[in-house]
């Protein structure tokens, strides 16, 4: 059993950890912890991360708004709804290491500049915020910016979402991208690719079953995929489509919680060449830009993190990701606490051991969808 001294100091190590972690990452910034646990009415409880495939919930509710009234009619109700989506805590860190003795790792543990405290806080700060990067295809559709295909027109089967185009060429690379054609009122997304007359496509929802709902649509219907390849950035065009994107999140809060990712060594330099963002970036460049954190524009915070964690690169584009605080849901915590066993309690050998287990979790409620942009660029200096 760990005695009170190894306890304390397994405890230091997971808080400093997360310090580090916390100084380090966009995370704890830009993800939501709007979830709670299942059936549990101790507040203390709802949120705690304590085993593997924890599942929580996300909870949004929908209504009808405001309707209009003559002042006479008896007033109608119309049934708020609570939307569920399910969050589960899927992914996982192992620490195991062995170590020279309980009594180093304790005296590492006390040095505030430990290179194995420092060594967890970079670990956990590249596992999330890469986790991050990859929501970019949980956008909703329309909220996409890169350069549109629209060539040729289609025919759409009701039902089916089956696509038949004249005069396209679809490709497979078009799968999860934004649809919409000349008699839709909302978007959908591509769901599969056959050939390049033919695709299909769905609703923008993953927490339901596939389905289409946008009806038949008239063959020589014009149509639009959204960012089918990537934006060409120049430091003349940078606030401008910062300003797109911007416009773009219409269905989320305008309220300082607004954040855009972007790979640091290709957008950077474009970023600060940028004179129309120049005055905007001028009194944070010392604190932020400069030690590569973050910067603000056009309503976002800026933060700029290694090119080799986005999608794609800066010769097809890379895959980048934003929106407001509301999009992404996550939960994290250690699953099993950080504890010591010294080699007298070791099985398998000799040593002493340090080990462990971390959790974490995200996800995109469908209703949240509309908080989050897509943005498909590359970026060159001029």
């Amino acid at each position: 059993m760990d005695n009170l001294g190894t306890k304390t100091t397994s405890i230091k190590y997971q808080t400093k950890a997360l310090q580090k972690f916390f100084q380090r990452s966009m995370y704890v910034d830009v993800v939501n912890d709007n979830f709670e646990a299942q059936n549990v009415s101790d507040p203390k409880m709802k949120k705690k991360v304590d085993k593997k495939f924890k599942e929580f919930v996300v909870t949004t509710l929908t209504g009808g708004g405001w309707k209009s009234t003559d002042g006479v009619s008896t007033i109608t109700y119309t049934k708020v709804t609570e939307v569920i989506s399910r969050l589960i805590v899927g992914t996982f860190l192992e620490i195991a290491d062995e170590i020279p003795s309980v009594a180093a790792f304790a005296s590492a543990v006390e040095d505030p500049d430990s290179e194995i405290i420092n060594q967890a806080g970079q670990a956990l700060y590249e596992e999330m915020d890469q986790a991050i990067l990859a929501f970019y295809a949980d956008a909703a559709a329309g909220n996409w910016l890169g350069t549109s295909y629209v060539t040729g027109t289609v025919t759409i089967t009701v039902t089916t979402g089956a696509v038949v185009g004249v005069g396209t060429t679809f490709a497979a690379s078009m799968v999860g991208k934004p649809f919409r054609a000349d008699g839709h009122s909302k978007w959908f997304r591509v769901k599969t690719f056959t050939d390049t007359t033919h695709i299909v496509i769905e609703d923008d929802s993953d927490d339901t079953d596939s389905a289409y709902t946008g009806g038949a649509i008239a063959g020589g219907s014009s149509y639009e995929i959204q960012a089918n390849t990537c934006l060409a950035i120049t430091q003349s065009n940078f606030k401008y489509n910062l300003d797109v994107l911007s416009g773009m999140l219409k269905g989320a809060p305008n309220d300082g919680k607004r954040w855009l990712a972007l790979p640091e060594l290709a957008a950077k330099p474009v970023l600060l060449k940028a004179t129309e963002l120049n005055p905007s970036i001028k009194e944070v460049f010392d604190e932020t830009v400069a030690k590569g954190k973050v910067a603000k524009a056009s309503g976002f915070d800026l933060y700029f993190l290694p090119d080799e964690w986005f999608t794609g690169d800066n010769t097809d584009g890379f895959m980048c990701v934003g929106g407001h605080k509301s999009f992404i849901t996550g939960a994290f915590g250690y699953i099993e606490n950080i504890s010591t066993i010294k080699a007298e309690q070791n099985p398998n050998g000799h040593s002493d051991l340090i080990k462990g287990l971390f959790g974490h979790g995200e996800k995109v409620a469908d209703e949240r969808r509309k908080a989050g942009v897509a943005f498909y660029a590359k970026f060159n200096l001029a």
